[in-house]
């Protein structure tokens, strides 16, 4: 491992702590609407097929809001935290950094 790797799995995890401390202090700023997911990960750069991977593995939860027809959304911190974790894991298993599933563009 060189310090490109432990200083990209460092920015990862900033960016967890930084969006607990979002949602810690606006919670509604957490929440992304399962509309809005597609276009959220676009903008991060991340492949959607993976985050339906981690969805059915149970890493990623949708929630109901609490009105009679309130969407499903999604926690921004509950999906930065599967991504990096799923990032780590893969450098330990592979002592290979991807770069966590990153649409090449």
């Amino acid at each position: 491992m060189d310090i490109i790797d432990i200083g990209s799995i460092i920015s990862d995890f900033v960016r967890v702590g930084y969006n607990a401390a979002v949602k810690d202090y606006d919670p509604p700023q957490d929440n992304l609407r399962q509309s809005e997911v597609k276009k959220w990960l676009k903008f991060r750069n991340i492949d959607f097929k993976t985050f339906k991977e981690l969805e059915k593995k149970g890493l990623i939860n949708a929630r109901k809001g609490g009105a009679a027809n309130s969407p499903l959304f999604y926690s921004k911190v509950e999906i930065q935290k599967a991504f990096a974790t799923m990032r780590l894991n893969r450098l330990i298993i592979t002592n290979k950094l991807s770069d966590y599933e990153r649409r090449k563009e």
